[in-house]
């Protein structure tokens, strides 16, 4: 029996992106793909990594400036286990082989648990696929110099999707059926979760100027010699989110297009106990001091740590019927079983990150890096704190591009590297493209001992992003 994982997770994906996709998710969009979470006065996202930047984007004898789609991305990433789909369809082709001669004995059971059982309960750690896409809304982000409030105002609309599916495992033990035969009884589940995000943005930033010339005891610190001026924003996010997880039993005893079909409605009916809605409030902050030929900055994202409610598929059993009870069942037994902890809420922690960038003395060439300073967990559960370098050359003309180059490390969590390039044609068009260094196994073939050797060898991350923004 080779049940069809892989489809099952897709299926999960297309309903995710069938709902309204909307608004915050980790996923990095349009130049910033490339160049990390770092200001550059040649993209309105930018806005989005510091809010202090919004002056920065906008020049001076300028009074607005706005996207037409800006930061259309997508991205796909699998976990760090090769072969593991493979490994699974190996197990469904082993207990095939058993059946197809008439039935299975205790003995029959036992082997093919004492061959699988270590591969299966090693799973459920962190998920097998994430898919994850986010699009602004037509227009924004959209910045605009205000008189009456001395500064700049920016405003973004932005909706994400987050979706990936994990297996998690458990040990095969064998059961008496109803023929009298033995069969191979697991509470190996699929558990599946999708999130969609709207967010409304209101910023502000402000030029201080130089704050260092008018200090009395500047002479005693060398502060007058700091020539710049000090950028300062904050920025107000209302987020709306509908999370949906769902957790499906991968049964072992039967086989059939059918039982596919059952599999896939079952995981795409989600029941209001598998479905949360919530709003919440978020605040940054951040800080620019923006020079001749270098700037520096920080950001403090998620100062009230946001928080939404996620669906538990284990909580409530007794107001649940039909596949959901069943389901609800089997997440309690892996509660029991594994100690796997489902959660109830998830939370936008709190995370500080720091920036800086040297520009050439023509303002073409700029060498560009960033770091959080502390680990924040996403949607799916992994960890990130990423590291982030880039190199770019900015063009005046509409017909020589710009260019950019980066580099991407997360330094928790999935560990992986990313390489990024990217483009700007006719002053505003952009396309960047991220690949993992890392890469996994995958369409491994059955050797003469039972054994899957590592076949085709695929990035383990790709992230693709397309924007149309108003030249600056």
């Amino acid at each position: 029996m080779k049940y069809p994982v892989v489809k099952l997770m897709t299926a999960a994906m297309i309903s995710a992106a069938s709902l309204s996709a909307m608004a915050s998710s980790n996923l990095l969009t349009g130049p910033q793909l490339t160049l990390g979470n770092v200001s550059s006065a040649q993209t309105l996202l930018s806005i989005n990594s510091n809010p202090a930047a919004a002056q920065l984007v906008l020049n001076k004898k300028k009074s607005f400036r706005w996207s037409y789609v800006s930061g259309f991305a997508l991205g796909v990433e699998f976990a760090d286990i090769d072969n593991v789909l493979d490994e699974y369809n190996l197990l469904s082709d082993e207990l095939d082989d058993i059946e197809s001669f008439g039935g299975a004995t205790e003995d029959d059971i036992v082997d093919i648990a004492d061959q699988f059982n270590g591969f299966l309960t090693g799973l459920g750690d962190e998920p097998v696929l994430m898919f994850d896409a986010e699009v602004h809304a037509p227009g924004f982000p959209l910045v605009f110099r205000s008189e009456l409030l001395k500064g700049v105002v920016s405003l973004d609309v932005l909706g994400s999707v987050s979706a990936g599916g994990r297996i998690i495992g458990d040990s095969i033990e064998a059961q008496l059926g109803d023929g009298g035969d033995f069969e191979a009884s697991t509470n190996t589940a699929l558990s599946v979760f999708y999130g969609t995000f709207a967010s409304a943005t209101l910023g502000y930033s402000h030029d201080f100027g130089n704050p260092f010339s008018a200090l009395d005891d500047a002479q005693k610190l060398h502060l007058d010699r700091l020539k710049g001026r000090l950028l300062v924003g904050g920025s107000l996010n209302v987020y709306k989110a509908t999370i949906a997880a769902q957790l499906e039993g991968l049964v072992v005893e039967s086989d059939g297009d059918d039982d596919d079909d059952e599999a896939i409605d079952s995981i795409l009916d989600i029941s209001e106990a598998n479905e949360a809605d919530s709003t919440s409030i978020g605040l940054d902050l951040g800080v620019l001091w923006v020079a001749e030929h270098y700037q520096l900055g920080m950001t403090w994202r998620n100062i009230n740590e946001p928080e939404f409610d996620f669906p538990d598929p284990s909580s409530n059993c007794a107001v649940r019927t039909g596949s959901d009870l069943a389901n609800c069942e089997l997440a309690m037994a892996l509660e029991t079983s594994r100690g796997i902890e489902f959660r109830d809420t998830f939370t936008m922690a709190s995370q500080i990150s720091v920036e800086a960038a040297m520009t050439s003395s023509n303002k073409h060439w700029v060498l560009a890096s960033g770091f959080d300073l502390n680990e924040v967990e996403s949607l799916s559960g992994n960890e990130s704190q990423w590291l982030s370098a880039s190199a770019s050359y900015y063009s005046d003309s509409y017909w020589v591009p710009s260019a950019r180059l980066g580099y991407r490390k997360n330094l928790v969590g999935s560990e992986l590297s990313l390489a990024g390039v990217g483009l700007t044609l006719f002053g505003g068009v952009t396309l960047d493209l991220a690949v993992a260094l890392e890469s996994i196994d995958i369409g491994g073939d059955e050797d003469d001992e039972g054994e899957l050797d590592e076949g085709d060898s695929v990035p383990r991350a790709a992230y693709l992003s397309l924007g149309f923004e108003h030249k600056f």
